[in-house]
């Protein structure tokens, strides 16, 4: 199972790059987290699927810059798979820090514990838009104003 698994998760790491650069984020959201009623991975806990996921992403040889973007969508994409209520969360830091650079983040929470890691607390960020699927499948899309 776990071969599997893990099999899938690389290939989904890998096509993640690929779909970037031809859908727009919300499309690419939609597509991997609200996706399909299917469940195979509901028995794996979630601390599996973390740790198989963080392992395949490692040592990131595309998107090095937007490491936690393509391990938000992973992590999302698998916690659907198992059947698990999913948060998406997008942050920007405002241009202070360089203007030249646009700093982001994002991380997924489900049922309010963090998965992946959230912006540091020293890091003034503003979440601009998150996207939730609960265990119904409802995909929602939430911009926050901040």
């Amino acid at each position: 199972m776990h071969l599997l698994l893990r099999l899938h998760i690389r290939l989904v790491t890998l096509a993640i790059p690929l779909l970037d650069r031809w859908l727009s984020l919300p499309r690419l959201v939609r597509l991997l987290i609200a996706g399909p009623k299917w469940q195979p991975y509901r028995r794996v806990p979630v601390a599996t699927l973390s740790v198989l996921v963080h392992a395949a992403l490692r040592r990131p040889r595309w998107m090095k810059r937007r490491a936690c973007y393509r391990l938000g969508l992973t992590m999302g994409h698998f916690l659907r798979l198992a059947g698990r209520p999913v948060l998406m969360h997008f942050a920007i830091a405002p241009p202070s820090m360089d203007p030249r650079r646009l700093h982001a983040h994002c991380w997924v929470t489900v049922n309010g514990e963090n998965i992946t890691a959230p912006s540091l607390p020293g890091t003034r960020m503003r979440t601009f838009v998150q996207f939730s699927v609960d265990n119904e499948t409802e995909f929602r899309t939430m911009f926050v104003r901040g």
